[in-house]
């Protein structure tokens, strides 16, 4: 059997997708799977024309493989037309990767969405899921599929991570600051905040505003401390549609932090809090109101134990070993073995 990596694009757009996925697509590619392209239009009412079109035009001559989809597709019409079209071939699997779970993030404790993703998702044959939170929220849902657990997002950089990094009280934050309406009720001057992304608002002097980098220049912006994945309206929790997200979400910007060589703060109720603690890669708080006083009470030596964990892990996410592991792992579960796979 041949493994095949779907490689979605916009029609019209050079734009190559999010990092994560390109990255997956780099390490499985490398590990033998065979590219299956996929230019999907930009208007949405040829996506509906085009969804039968394309994948019949795909599965053409193809009737046994192992077909691997980063999920979401650009279109929901197109991935539930995939599902069907691969149902027809009894000897072709379908394994999805999931980055986003839509109805989640998008629209929050809305049943209706939440029961057409999951039964979405139960048309593949597997997945793999971030953390144990995220395979435990599906099942209670009502997935009924196997799935395989990533850890963290691996991360491709040409970044030489330092063999030290500085202490102190520096908290690097990167992401869309519109959606990051926390930021704006950060009075404290206990701690020093250095933060990246487009769409800045309003910040009082203890916010340091620093410019917008590509994923590749991010890392050598980052001099010392922490690097912060917080998410909602507050500062005492993290809350609202994002913010609740957390609580089975990998967010990628671990991944850039650790990749960078930076230990990381998290929060304490967050899905990424274990896997933190268990690697020793930084500290895992309730509240940003406490950063202060846990920072000040790192002591250097905690602090090198911290950042030297972040190397090795830097390193296997620089090898892209999560993708690869999860990926070997489901195959090795469900007995299937792919013609020139090497993970």
């Amino acid at each position: 059997m041949k493994g095949y990596l779907v490689s979605t694009k916009l029609e019209k757009n050079n734009n190559a997708g999010s990092k994560a996925k390109q990255d997956i697509e780099t390490i499985l590619f490398k590990t033998g799977l065979e590219k299956l392209s996929l230019i999907i239009p930009t208007n949405r009412v040829e996506r509906v024309l085009y969804a039968i079109k394309v994948w019949k035009k795909a599965f053409n001559g193809l009737n046994e493989g192992l077909i691997v989809v980063q999920y979401p597709l650009y279109s929901k019409v197109i991935t539930k037309q995939l599902v069907r079209e691969a149902g027809k071939r009894p000897n072709v699997k379908m394994m999805a990767i999931v980055h986003d779970i839509e109805s989640l993030r998008i629209d929050v404790n809305h049943e209706d969405a939440i029961n057409a993703e999951i039964n979405l998702l139960n048309g593949f044959d597997f997945l793999i899921v971030h953390n144990t939170k995220m395979k435990s929220w599906l099942i209670e849902h009502g997935l009924t599929i196997p799935s395989e657990v990533l850890g963290a997002f691996d991360y491709l950089s040409d970044f030489s991570v330092p063999i030290q990094r500085k202490s102190g009280n520096v908290v690097n934050f990167a992401g869309n600051l519109a959606k990051s309406s926390f930021l704006t009720k950060i009075t404290s001057t206990d701690v020093k905040y250095h933060i990246y992304g487009p769409n800045p608002q309003k910040y009082s002097a203890v916010l340091a505003y620093k410019g917008i980098y590509s994923p590749e220049q991010l890392s050598e912006q980052f001099a010392s401390g922490y690097g912060l994945a917080w998410d909602g309206d507050s500062i005492t929790t993290c809350s609202g549609v994002y913010g609740e997200y957390l609580k089975i979400n990998n967010p990628h910007k671990v991944s850039l932090y650790i990749r960078s060589g930076l230990p990381v703060i998290v929060w304490d109720d967050s899905a990424m809090s274990d896997w933190v603690q268990k690697n020793n890669l930084g500290l895992s708080v309730s509240s940003l109101d406490e950063l202060g006083d846990i920072i000040s009470g790192v002591t250097d030596h905690q602090y090198q134990i911290y950042t030297e964990n972040a190397r090795v892990v830097a390193q296997r996410m620089q090898q892209g070993l999560y993708i690869r592991e999860a990926f070997t792992k489901l195959l090795k579960n469900q007995s299937i073995i792919l013609e020139n796979y090497h993970g």
